[in-house]
């Protein structure tokens, strides 16, 4: 509705509830065509549902399935490089080993994803979107029962270091929602 001014006139919304997305859709269609977004707080979503994040302060954008958890400091006593977030399919990590998440007490059938920065661009291939744990480098994993891989690679204005651990029981849906989370990813 337009008032006399010209402007529109607020109207109340309806109460928007989410709707629930099958596993089969989850896994089927979004493969295909990517995360599916669902707007809101992540308090609103169905349990099968996916988040939106972004942080504009370090350039970065993904989407998460919405009963996963981001943690901004995963390690506070990293100083530098910069911690632009990390993606856990399990509960909030605790505690910390030097200047990593400790995952001696983590589940073994779950997956994280750390993504640090630098301030400025050091010597790194350019960003390549639609990643997947496959693409990246096998690394020593410092954590008995899990797999780790990692990247490096720049964006316009900083370089970035991603880590992933992946747990030795960790399922092909966690495997798949990994991959489709880190396949959303976006720097800029």
């Amino acid at each position: 509705m337009t008032s006399a001014t010209g402007d529109e006139t607020p109207r109340a919304q309806p109460e928007r509830r989410p709707r629930r997305v099958s596993r089969r859709t989850l896994l089927g269609v979004d493969l295909l065509h990517g995360p599916r977004v669902v707007p809101g707080t992540e308090q609103e979503h169905a349990p099968d549902a996916w988040v939106r994040w972004q942080d504009p302060a370090c350039g970065t954008a993904f989407s998460y399935p919405s009963t996963w958890q981001v943690e901004s400091r995963l390690c506070p006593s990293l100083a530098y490089p910069h911690e632009a977030f990390a993606l856990l399919s399990a509960s909030t990590l605790r505690g910390q080993a030097g200047h990593l998440p400790d995952l001696t007490r983590y589940p073994k059938d779950a997956a994280l994803l750390w993504l640090i920065y630098y301030d400025e661009l050091l010597e790194a291939a350019a960003f390549q979107p639609k990643l997947t744990v496959s693409q990246l480098s096998v690394r020593a994993s410092e954590f008995v029962g899990f797999m780790r891989y990692g990247a490096e690679f720049s964006g316009p204005e900083r370089t970035f270091l991603l880590r992933v651990w992946v747990g030795a029981r960790a399922s092909k849906e966690t495997r798949s929602l990994l991959d489709q989370s880190l396949a959303s990813l976006r720097v800029s």
